[in-house]
C-alpha cells in the first residue's frame, strides 16, 4: 500500500513539474537581445539616435506582447517611394520609419509553434514629445 502511494505521489510531482515548466516557457517575455538590426533606408529628417529610440520602442513592445517569441531581424527599408509619402500623409508627420522583421514563435504557441513570420511590418512615428510609438504592425 505504501509503495503504491509513493508511486502515485511521484507521478503527481512529475505531472506538476511538466505543467509548471510549460507554463513558465509560455509566459516568458519575447526575446530581442540577439536581433539583427539593419538600417538600409533612413529619411533625412531622422537622426541615428532617433532610429535607435524607434528600434527600442519596437523591441520593448515585442518583449511585452510577443510572449515566447524571438525577434530575429529588424530592418529599416523603403519598399517604394510612394510608401513613405503615403505614411507621412496618413499620420501627418515626416518623422516616420517603416521596419520589416522576421520573428519565430515559441515551442508552445498553439498551432503555430516554431513558425517564422517573415516581412512583419512595424510603422513607428515620433509623437512630437520626442517619444516613438508604434502606429501599425502586422503583415500588411
Amino acid at each position: 500500500m505504501n509503495r503504491k502511494l509513493l508511486i502515485i505521489g511521484i507521478m503527481i510531482l512529475v505531472i506538476l513539474t511538466v505543467v509548471i515548466s510549460a507554463y513558465l516557457i509560455i509566459k516568458r517575455d519575447g526575446i530581442t537581445e540577439n536581433t539583427e538590426v539593419l538600417i538600409k533606408y533612413l529619411p533625412e529628417t531622422i537622426s541615428e539616435e532617433e532610429v535607435a529610440e524607434a528600434v527600442s520602442c519596437i523591441k520593448d513592445y515585442f518583449t511585452e506582447n510577443f510572449k515566447g517569441c524571438t525577434l530575429l531581424r529588424l530592418e529599416s527599408t523603403q519598399k517604394s517611394n510612394s510608401e513613405n509619402a503615403e505614411l507621412s500623409s496618413r499620420y501627418g508627420n515626416e518623422k516616420i520609419i517603416s521596419f520589416y522583421s522576421d520573428y519565430k514563435t515559441g515551442r508552445f504557441n498553439g498551432e503555430l509553434s516554431n513558425y517564422t513570420y517573415n516581412e512583419w511590418r512595424w510603422v513607428v512615428v515620433e509623437n512630437g514629445n520626442g517619444e516613438w510609438e508604434i502606429v501599425e504592425y502586422g503583415i500588411l
